[in-house]
């Protein structure tokens, strides 16, 4: 008698089992499993449970990246030469979160208004550099918006290479980087 109540029990619990994973697989794949458990338990409740094992599990399904979480992605720039680059060409208006070195890697986290188009984001030095010791090289970063004119407050990080200032200041081992729009001086070794 305890066989008998101890198979039913193993059937019902195995029954509910697949009734729920069924249910997570799709409304087709519950009647295929109902009418293949309604069978199996005519045969043998053991049975049940080897279906139950044996049954494969529901394939990982592959989401893309939000655009958000692309957006804010960075991308490695270069620190550029231009012999023109003044403050007045800093282009459309942006605000600087902070700014950090680390090695060769200028992190930058910006904020600015738009969300309808691709900005671009370039940052310039004009070989103007101070006297003082270390001396002082302006940076200057550089924002186009191509006439965007949504308002969505966007943040993001961007990242640029400044070892190119070993190749323009040789000479220097070290020099004192002030970004613009940015109050601190940012102190690269090379």
């Amino acid at each position: 008698m305890q066989n008998i109540v101890a198979n039913v029990v193993k059937g019902l619990l195995s029954l509910i089992i697949i009734t729920v994973i069924s249910s997570c697989n799709g409304s087709k794949e519950i009647s295929e499993n109902e009418n293949t458990t309604t069978k199996k338990e005519e045969s043998n409740p053991q049975e049940i449970n080897e279906v139950f094992l044996n049954e494969s599990k529901p394939e990982e399904v592959f989401e893309p990246e939000p655009e958000e979480k692309k957006a804010n992605q960075a991308e490695i720039k270069p620190l550029s030469y231009n012999p023109k680059i003044v403050p007045d060409m800093l282009g459309a208006h942006y605000d600087i979160e902070n700014a950090e070195l680390s090695g060769n890697q200028l992190h930058i986290t910006i904020s600015y208004s738009g969300g309808c188009k691709e900005h671009e984001f370039n940052l310039y030095h004009n070989k103007m550099i101070s006297k003082s010791m270390p001396p002082i090289l302006n940076i200057f970063l550089t924002h186009e918006n191509n006439g965007d004119e949504c308002e969505q407050y966007i943040t993001k990080e961007i990242i640029f290479d400044v070892s190119t200032l070993e190749k323009d200041f040789p000479e220097l081992k070290q020099i004192k980087l002030q970004l613009s729009n940015f109050e601190n001086t940012l102190m690269y070794n090379k």
